[in-house]
């Protein structure tokens, strides 16, 4: 199992919708969650697995109002 979560977590982010199918919110555990075996059976397993984590991410910082354009790189991160 994958799994990700914000601390403290943003109003709203249960409820958020994030990426790839089968990933959702656990509310035993209180952090999305992702089954190794979905990820395993995806078609490009790498990208399903980066989808799950950057969708996650934006859910919390988009939610939290985090400075975003401060907080990422794009491009060559070399």
């Amino acid at each position: 199992m994958f799994y990700a979560y914000a601390y403290p977590e943003p109003d709203g982010f249960k409820a958020a919708v994030v990426r790839p199918e089968g990933a959702r919110f656990d509310p035993v555990l209180g952090e999305f969650v992702l089954a190794y075996e979905a990820v395993r059976a995806a078609v490009d397993p790498d990208a399903a697995l980066l989808d799950f984590f950057q969708s996650t991410y934006e859910a919390a910082a988009d939610l939290a109002a985090w400075p975003r354009g401060e907080l990422e790189r794009t491009g060559d991160p070399r």
